[in-house]
C-alpha cells in the first residue's frame, strides 16, 4: 500500500479517545501529522493528499485554499451539517463521510 500523507483536523471538544483511536489505526501505515492551530496553516498542508476533519466543523476556507494537493477530505463522523460543501464544490475537492 502507497503511504499518503494525511492531516487529522481534531474536533474541539472532542472525546480525546477518538484522536488516539485515529492515531493507533493510521499512524504507521501513512505520514500523519495533526493540525496544531496554533502553528502556520501552508507548511501543516504541503503535500497533504487527506484531510480527516472530526465532525466537520473544523474545516475553513483557508484550511481548504491550503490544501492545495488534497485528494479527498474526509469526516469521519455522521452527516454535512456543520460543514461549506459550496467551499468543497469550488475547490474540486471530494468530500466523504
Amino acid at each position: 500500500m502507497r503511504r499518503v500523507k494525511v492531516i487529522y483536523l481534531v474536533g474541539e471538544g472532542r472525546d480525546p479517545r477518538w484522536r488516539q483511536s485515529f492515531i493507533e489505526v493510521l499512524g504507521d501505515k501513512h505520514d500523519l501529522s495533526i493540525y496544531d492551530r496554533s502553528r502556520p496553516i501552508e507548511p501543516q498542508f504541503a503535500d497533504v493528499e487527506v484531510v480527516v476533519d472530526q465532525g466537520g466543523a473544523s474545516m475553513t476556507p483557508a484550511l481548504v485554499a491550503a490544501a492545495k494537493k488534497c485528494k479527498l477530505w474526509q469526516i469521519p463522523t455522521v452527516g454535512y451539517d456543520h460543514f461549506d460543501m459550496e467551499t468543497m464544490r469550488e475547490a474540486g475537492i471530494p468530500v466523504a463521510n
